[in-house]
């Protein structure tokens, strides 16, 4: 018998990127409302928030459910699969939720170590969502009600790239 104790390695965990799209009718407070809703599912169910980023007000590519605007939202974080799963479950029962899209990054990323880096208003997110009661209501940073930009992601990604859409 071996007297040798194994020792934990570190905590591993994937990485996620969600993004969601809310009603274009959806102010300011609605917009902190569902981020910190969602920052609180993600760190209630053993993840961790990376990134929270509100693109603001966009076209969408096409009506969603009567709607040709939304308002985009940006969420990277740390969890496990079943985590994703609850995630994408509450995402479904808002209203203020046209839709939304995860997609998973990395593989067994050191958890401890990717926190550490964290942005210091994640951090304020994070412990508003410790305390989820009193939630004040403050502006979103770069959200913009008149922002009337065409959200184009293809034409974003790759402008050199011809796709043909200009021809007639």
């Amino acid at each position: 018998m071996s007297d040798a104790v194994a020792t934990p390695g570190p905590r591993l965990a994937r990485e996620y990127e969600t993004v969601v799209i809310l009603r274009s009718e959806t102010d300011d407070d609605g917009v902190e409302k569902i981020n910190t809703r969602v920052a609180g599912v993600i760190e209630k169910n053993g993840g961790g928030l990376v990134t929270v980023d509100v693109w603001g007000k966009k076209k969408l590519a096409y009506p969603i459910k009567h709607d040709v605007k939304g308002v985009y939202c940006y969420f990277k974080y740390l969890a496990e699969s079943k985590m994703v799963a609850e995630l994408e479950r509450n995402l479904r029962m808002w209203d203020e939720i046209l839709k939304y899209q995860t997609v998973r990054v990395e593989d067994d990323v050191d958890f401890a170590a990717k926190m550490a880096t964290v942005l210091p208003e994640h951090v304020t997110l994070r412990k508003k969502v410790a305390d989820a009661d009193d939630i004040p209501a403050t502006p979103v940073p770069g959200f913009e009600e008149d922002d009337e930009e065409e959200f184009d992601p293809i034409a974003d990604l790759a402008p050199d790239v011809d796709l043909g859409r200009d021809k007639e």
